[in-house]
């Protein structure tokens, strides 16, 4: 079984693209368009299903430079509410930036809600429970603890309250 990378690099870089990506590009383009919204939308939905698809390494490239460019919709970038950086070592890059994505398609579904909000992190990690979902069922991925333990944090009605707990952590 094969680690799913994210576009062939590592996750710190990934997020040192996130994080000055958009100080660089700001006032370099327009706010996003409703097409690119709807795009966006489409895209994450495809990444929580099928993880795995063909075209999957083709939407998150898209996904990172269109977040990285857009003035209008900014996600925050902490992973704290999957878990400690321990609790998400090995864990694929796939999975942890599928948080970032789901995080972005709520703030699309509700622009009044706030980047870092405990709504949006929630949002986030149940993203990245599904595309999880999806690769356990496909077999790409073997059990992550990690995500086991929000699965059944989930299922006692608790996610809410152990993400806002987590959050704290995020700066």
């Amino acid at each position: 079984m094969t680690k799913p990378d994210f576009l062939g690099c590592n996750l710190l870089a990934l997020c040192v693209v996130l994080l000055i990506a958009p100080l660089a590009a700001q006032g370099s383009r327009g706010p996003s368009t409703p097409e690119e919204r709807a795009r966006a939308l489409e895209l994450v939905e495809l990444l929580e299903a099928t993880p795995e698809a063909q075209e999957a390494k083709e939407a998150r490239r898209w996904l990172v430079v269109w977040l990285t460019e857009i003035p209008d919709i900014t996600v925050k970038v902490c992973l704290a509410p999957l878990g400690s950086s321990t609790d998400l070592d090995g864990v694929p890059a796939d999975l942890t930036m599928q948080q970032v994505f789901s995080q972005a398609a709520f703030l699309i579904r509700n622009p009044k809600a706030k980047s870092g909000s405990t709504e949006a992190y929630v949002a986030g990690v149940e993203g990245a429970l599904r595309a999880y979902e999806a690769m356990r069922l496909s077999g790409t991925v073997q059990t992550l603890r990690v995500f086991e333990e929000l699965k059944k944090e989930r299922t006692a009605g608790n996610l809410e309250k152990v993400v806002r707990k987590r959050a704290k952590n995020c700066k």
